[in-house]
């Protein structure tokens, strides 16, 4: 038979040592792993932070937001569609630009035309109509007409008037 002799303090000293060196060990592997954990969160986060800020960026009308391709990972196919689609959409507003610029111009020129029309065509057949009635009105018309007549013309006046304050406010 073999007697093996150990002393109670010794042994439960050696395992003190063993856990306090073991909880240290866990300790640092824990933080390592934590520091690793946050240090992927970033690296995989900010592409997609990136994104949310440029796609603020589009919408507020920045169209020249570009996002960096890192990989060519889901993340990088996503960034490659949103610089397609901020690059459309560019081309777009430039188009819808120039086409309102158009649209602008057509409209205004559409005015001075309606204007001019008014102002010439309406206004000369209205000052002959007054000239008309003034005529009419000094060749000696029986008196129950003279009234009529010149109530046609005060009319005719401030028809042609209207028509020349219309004109001006179109042009």
């Amino acid at each position: 038979s073999i007697r093996v002799g150990m002393n109670e303090t010794r042994v439960a000293g050696d395992v003190r040592w063993l856990t306090w060196r073991l909880a240290r060990v866990t300790g640092i592997i824990g933080a390592l792993g934590m520091a690793a954990a946050w240090l992927l969160a970033i690296i995989l986060t900010r592409p997609i932070r990136e994104l949310v800020d440029l796609a603020r960026r589009v919408q507020e009308g920045d169209y020249r937001a570009r996002a960096r391709v890192i990989a060519r990972d889901e993340i990088g196919q996503v960034t490659t569609a949103f610089n397609a689609m901020a690059e459309s959409l560019g081309r777009k507003e430039i188009l819808r630009q120039e086409l309102m610029r158009k649209v602008i111009g057509a409209a205004e020129e559409e005015r001075r035309r309606v204007a001019r029309e008014l102002h010439d065509q309406t206004g000369q057949a209205l000052t002959s109509l007054i000239a008309g009635l003034g005529a009419l009105d000094a060749a000696g018309v029986p008196a129950h007409l003279r009234d009529r007549t010149l109530e046609l013309r005060r009319l005719a006046e401030q028809t042609l008037g209207d028509v020349h304050d219309l004109s001006l406010r179109l042009r």
